[in-house]
């Protein structure tokens, strides 16, 4: 219902130890796609239950490989001094994915890299590790099923999930 003032940054994309996206923090430094894009602005007020737009522009250097290079635009409010619990400071912010493709030979390719059933107390997981050898990402459609020995489906879960390019995608399921 007010008024509020936002900073807006670029940030490098990184993807962790599971293989899911996320994005750098605003006081890393910026080595990638969080270094090739300029905005009009980093602070702006938006109106109550309005828009602002915000130009930016990306220029990517010379030299850059063929494929997807990852990044983000984030938002967070600039009066937000975050929730402190000892010394740790948390910020809440918002942010959207930007891949950029560096035109040339574009491939995917995305193989099963392992899978095993996890035993453990009270039930039993799932692992399946995809790994991603194409430079662009893929949207993959998972499905795990198992039957019993008459052929009746028992088990049934999956989704969709993207696999970074050039990284791996861990998924466990129960």
């Amino acid at each position: 219902d007010d008024a509020e003032t936002v900073e807006i940054y670029p940030v490098d994309g990184v993807v962790t130890n599971t293989g899911s996206y996320t994005c750098k923090q605003q006081v890393e430094d910026r080595v990638g796609v969080g270094s090739w894009v300029r905005l009009a602005e980093n602070e702006v007020t938006v109106p109550a239950r309005g828009n602002v737009t915000v130009d930016f522009t990306v220029v990517v250097p010379e030299g850059v490989d063929v494929g997807e290079h990852n990044g983000c635009i984030a938002i967070q409010r600039k009066s937000d001094d975050g929730e402190v619990s000892g010394s740790i400071r948390v910020k809440t912010r918002q942010a959207v994915r930007m891949a950029i493709i560096v035109p040339g030979d574009i491939h995917r390719e995305v193989t099963i890299e392992k899978y095993a059933v996890i035993n453990g107390e009270k039930n039993r997981q799932h692992d399946i590790t995809l790994k991603n050898i194409g430079n662009v990402s893929a949207d993959v459609d998972i499905t795990l099923s198992m039957k019993d020995m008459f052929g009746n489906e028992v088990y049934r879960n999956g989704g969709q999930y993207v696999v970074i390019a050039n990284e791996k995608l861990q998924l466990l399921f129960d």
